[in-house]
């Protein structure tokens, strides 16, 4: 009995011990960056812990020269506008194939199923053709329509199918 609780105790001392060392591992780059960061731009490869002078100038630089705000703002609403278009339209195609039963619903929901084994690699350029022949290049209106109406979407169906399918 206390050899299999010495044991049980050496494992979990050596598996925390393992988890320590990889977590500095991946640590130690990002201190790196946030030191790097206040330093002078001429000693930027010198190492020291703790930089001389401390510059916050390089922070304020920064945000003078690039519109962080507008960067967040297009992110934020990008994203709200793909999961309010996905659940949207994911419940309303999910409950098609779950409640109302018609000739073909398996064969069409395999089907649409299928297209999430297609690799994006695969559909990048002709959706960028695509995108092109539209004239939406340097809009924001793909990047809110191709994951709502690409694989994203496709497994929103499937999941909101699965969900009211169980349900009932």
């Amino acid at each position: 009995m206390r050899n299999k609780k010495k044991n049980g105790i050496l494992t979990r001392f050596t598996f925390y011990g393992v988890l320590t060392g990889l977590s500095l591992i991946m640590i130690v780059p990002f201190l790196w960056m946030i030191n790097t960061s206040f330093k002078d731009p001429t000693k930027i490869f010198t190492f020291q812990l703790i930089p001389k002078p401390f510059r916050w100038e390089n922070y304020i630089e920064v945000l003078k020269s690039t519109p962080f705000h507008l960067f967040y703002f297009n992110s934020f609403y990008i994203a709200v506008l793909v999961t309010i278009g996905t659940i949207f339209l994911g419940s309303l195609a999910g409950y098609a194939f779950a409640k109302l039963k018609f000739k073909g619903s398996s064969i069409l929901f395999l089907c649409l199923l299928s297209t999430m084994m297609i690799p994006v690699e695969v559909i990048t350029i002709p959706l960028f053709l695509f995108m092109r022949d539209l004239g939406l290049i340097n809009t924001h209106v793909p990047l809110i329509a191709i994951p709502i109406l690409g694989p994203a979407g496709v497994f929103g169906v499937f999941v909101m199918r699965a969900i009211l399918f169980i349900s009932t």
